[in-house]
């Protein structure tokens, strides 16, 4: 008895799987195993506060979050690119290496820009990563900081602005 319904139970798992991988496939839906599920970049002052405008030379804070899901093992990595109105950022925290940023000509970005890169990691399931940096801008107007990743199928990348006085 026990054994029979082992395998109808099984039966039932594959009829479903099927039919659910046969209705994506009909509708042109693209199942990904694994995916950079949410971006995000944040301009703070130095109590935490979110800000949208700043004045020039007085330090701040830009924080940059990614979550990704995957299904199974997979790898991923966290690019953080900044600005060159800003000086080079200072890591204050993160939960990635300590890699430095350096100078570099992103075409993502479209222009040369400092540039973090936590270089691939592992996940599995949930993942958080997250940068947060300390900096100050040498340059008036509005400047920006994008954080995304590029080990995905096309370079996803979130984008902030923040207006310097």
């Amino acid at each position: 008895m026990k054994k029979r319904y082992f395998w109808v139970v099984i039966s039932v798992i594959l009829v479903l799987g099927l039919t659910g991988s046969s209705f994506a496939q009909d509708n042109d839906q693209v199942i990904r195993p694994n995916a950079l599920v949410t971006e995000r970049v944040t301009f703070t002052d130095l109590n935490g506060n979110v800000i949208t405008n700043i004045d020039k030379d007085k330090k701040l804070r830009i924080k940059s979050e990614l979550n990704w899901w995957a299904i199974n093992a997979a790898d991923g990595n966290h690019v953080f690119l900044v600005d060159l109105g800003f000086n080079k950022p200072n890591i204050i925290s993160t939960n990635q290496p300590q890699n430095n940023f350096y100078l570099e000509y992103v075409s993502d970005f479209g222009d040369y820009c400092w540039k973090y890169d936590s270089g691939t990691f592992w996940y599995w399931f949930s993942h958080e990563s997250y940068v947060d940096v300390e900096t100050s801008a040498h340059y008036a107007g509005p400047l920006k900081a994008m954080a995304g990743s590029t080990r995905t199928l096309d370079n996803i990348f979130a984008t902030s602005y923040i207006q310097v006085n």
